[in-house]
């Protein structure tokens, strides 16, 4: 997954309309940094790439916590990202706004859409928000859980892992990133790998125990083979010759019949 760009409207701090565009901006660069002081907005900018794709963030999650993401005074705020999976590019919309967009107005329900550009322009994929955010899961792969442990971790984590020692961070680290699926994975690798190291000693030692045919031995058998096989020719022959007797036999039944028969009838002839 690519983020590449970012336009927000009265999110948190930054009150008013920003655009940041990662890809035109900052791709040449590499490795780029967010500084500022205290509540300039580092994390507001966080907080509206989650939005606008999970509708919560680390810090906001049921519905009348995310209502706080709208700036002070303030009636609509808006988050869309622009990112690109696959090569291909998708525009992710989340907006709040209050009843008439008058700033005392009561908030209204939380507005989502989801485009992927196609034929040269961006084209709607319908669904509800919940079918939306499934569908965003889908195609980028990351729950929010993932999406937050992995592309955007947590101030909170992040200091708790600084701070932390030897076998606290490894183990920290683990919980921020997800990998301790990798120490299990890693254990029923090694647990097959006996299972199986297990079995080919064994075939090794049965090997090792098979005793192998003399020369002299190979030879009275071959000798017995060649044996049996003379005999099976013999034996071939000898049904042939019984069948072929049988089918004279028949035949011999059947002339005698026809013999009764035309002596019959040159009896009733005379």
């Amino acid at each position: 997954m690519k983020i590449n760009k970012l336009t927000l409207l009265n999110i948190n701090s930054l009150k008013g309309k920003y655009i940041i565009d990662f890809e035109k901006n900052f791709s040449q660069n590499g490795l780029f940094l967010i500084s500022g002081e205290t509540g300039s907005g580092k994390t507001t900018i966080l907080d509206a790439i989650c939005i606008a794709l999970y509708n919560k963030t680390p810090r906001l999650s049921s519905k009348s916590e995310i209502q706080y993401l709208m700036s002070i005074d303030s009636a609509i705020c808006f988050s869309e990202l622009e990112f690109e999976v696959n090569n291909i590019l998708y525009k992710s919309y989340w907006g709040l706004k209050r009843a008439r967009e008058k700033k005392d107005g009561n908030f209204q329900d939380v507005q989502m859409k989801l485009s992927c550009f196609k034929n040269n322009r961006w084209e709607a994929i319908n669904g509800n928000k919940t079918q939306l955010l499934k569908k965003i899961e889908n195609i980028t792969h990351l729950n929010f859980d993932r999406f937050s442990k992995t592309i955007m971790l947590a101030q909170g984590s992040f200091d708790a892992f600084l701070k932390a020692k030897g076998k606290d961070k490894s183990e920290l680290l683990e919980k921020i990133t997800g990998t301790q699926i990798y120490k299990t994975i890693s254990s029923k690798v090694y647990e097959k790998y006996k299972k199986r190291y297990n079995e080919l000693d064994n075939l090794k030692k049965s090997i090792d125990e098979t005793k192998l045919l003399t020369t002299s031995e190979i030879d009275n058998i071959n000798q017995t083979i060649e044996i049996y096989k003379n005999s099976i020719i013999k034996i071939r022959k000898s049904i042939n010759n019984i069948e072929n007797s049988i089918v004279i036999k028949n035949n011999i039944e059947k002339y005698k019949n026809e013999i009764n028969l035309l002596s019959k009838d040159l009896d009733n002839f005379k």
